[in-house]
């Protein structure tokens, strides 16, 4: 953080049913708002128009680490964390280092 940015995490809880109703894109159950997948996109896109750290937030916890819980994860699994996750009770990210290609994920 520096003295002109900081994250905008009083906006976060924007995104669940009871304001924007994006929250868990267009995933199934668990408390998702279940948009059809151009739904999903708009929203993103929205987001980052908006405010491009919120829209990455929201691309990288549900995109990438939700839908990762989603599509892999067994019955136990989603229950315990895809639920919070959705509803923004628990926040997910994506870390990556690999031998040769550091952080840079496409090169995996």
């Amino acid at each position: 953080f520096n003295e002109w940015w900081e994250f905008p995490f009083h906006l976060v809880h924007l995104l669940n049913k009871d304001q924007f109703g994006i929250q868990g894109s267009y995933m199934k159950g668990y408390g998702s708002a279940e948009l059809s997948k151009l739904g999903a996109g708009l929203a993103t896109c929205e987001l980052y128009w908006n405010d491009p750290s919120l829209g990455t937030f929201y691309a990288v916890h549900t995109g990438v680490a939700c839908l990762a819980i989603y599509m892999l994860g067994n019955e136990d699994q989603k229950k315990r964390y895809l639920e919070k996750g959705i509803i923004h009770e628990s926040h997910y990210s994506f870390a990556l280092t690999e031998k040769d290609v550091g952080s840079d994920a496409t090169s995996i």
